[in-house]
């Protein structure tokens, strides 16, 4: 006998309908979620002790419900991307209890427009995780799938006890994206990008619980921005010994001066659309250790005559608080956006001192006019 699924339509009817499987304790298959026309009781456990899966293209909707599941299985993004597990009703946040665990077949999406609670560990090898919708996800377990953790709108939240530290990239907000937060502010003692981790995007890390603002440190690589972009960290940033600072630049143009102009002093580069910066609401610190990398990107060109004097970039970090150590005259690598190493050495190199990036030309001799 084939196990009966744990989600199904009734035609004739638009509400939810559930099914626990009893077929020789095989597991229930979720096909999908219908809303509720009022039968549903918030708090109603409509999976009980079942295990289930979410295939590729299907959507469970909480619906403000609590429900509990053995193991949950999810297998993709749902229908349009918009998320394999959800809750889409406003007004209440749902909690998913699965004892046994929730598993990533496949890298999958979840949120919606309402809350998601779940203390569950969510696991699956190198799967990742999408945060979608407006709403905001609370994830209270310890963690361990190793995929990237992207959110994409909304906020993802982790409280006291849970952890990402195995998810080897973490972006807030990726390209398209608007809104996205990830909430750390329960982590008193500080939050860490791990040294396999790497932290991108153009969202909103929120460290700041409203009382203290607690501090992000990075051991692992810092990429702000899409290439380029502005990240903002509501808290204290550290960068430790061996970090690695990745900054985009994306046009032939500084903090400083017009593009191909060198006698202009006007502000002509853009943080976040002509190279990456960071916005920083509480203290920064940065270890002198710590690698600061170029990455160029099309429309920065070295050949391009931007790069015949010297420049300089001195708003990459904007802090609201106190700034400590610094690079100290550090030479800077340029490196392409495969991240392999580029000769830029006939046109000049950069060196950061402080918090500020210089580019020294190199200054070619002229040949003398003949007599």
């Amino acid at each position: 006998m084939q196990p009966q699924s744990a989600v199904r339509r009734n035609p004739g009817r638009s509400r939810k309908k559930f099914r626990k499987a009893r077929a020789n304790g095989q597991p229930a298959s979720v096909d999908r979620q219908y809303p509720a026309d009022g039968e549903g009781n918030p708090g109603r456990r409509v999976f009980d002790s079942a295990n289930a899966t979410l295939n590729s293209g299907r959507v469970l909707d909480l619906n403000g419900q609590s429900e509990t599941v053995n193991v949950l299985t999810l297998n993709g993004a749902g229908i349009s991307s918009g998320g394999a597990l959800i809750n889409n009703n406003g007004s209440t946040t749902s909690t998913l209890t699965a004892s046994g665990g929730i598993v990533l077949g496949a890298s999958s999406s979840i949120g919606g427009s309402a809350n998601i609670s779940t203390s569950s560990t969510i696991s699956g090898s190198t799967f990742g995780l999408t945060k979608v919708g407006a709403g905001t996800v609370t994830l209270g377990g310890a963690n361990t799938y190793s995929g990237p953790t992207t959110i994409k709108a909304g906020t993802l939240t982790l409280n006291s006890t849970g952890t990402i530290a195995n998810s080897t990239s973490i972006i807030v907000g990726d390209a398209g994206s608007s809104g996205a937060v990830l909430d750390i502010s329960a982590k008193t003692g500080g939050f860490t990008i791990g040294s396999t981790q790497r932290l991108s995007g153009i969202g909103t890390i929120d460290a700041n619980d409203g009382v203290s603002k607690y501090t992000v440190t990075i051991d692992g690589v810092h990429g702000p921005g899409n290439s380029p972009g502005t990240q903002t960290v509501d808290g204290n940033m550290s960068y430790s010994s061996g970090s690695i600072f990745e900054w985009d630049l994306a046009a032939n143009k500084d903090s400083n001066r017009l593009d191909n102009d060198p006698v202009a002093t006007a502000d002509n580069g853009v943080p976040g659309t002509d190279y990456d910066s960071v916005t920083i609401t509480g203290n920064l610190s940065i270890n002198a250790s710590a690698v600061f990398k170029v990455i160029q990107n099309a429309g920065a060109s070295f050949g391009n005559p931007f790069w015949s004097s010297t420049q300089t970039w001195s708003n990459i970090f904007n802090v609201s608080g106190t700034t400590a150590s610094g690079w100290n005259n550090t030479a800077v690598a340029v490196y392409n956006t495969n991240n392999v190493l580029q000769d830029v050495s006939t046109a000049g190199s950069f060196t950061i001192t402080g918090f500020t990036l210089t580019w020294s030309a190199v200054h070619k001799p002229t040949s003398a006019l003949a007599g």
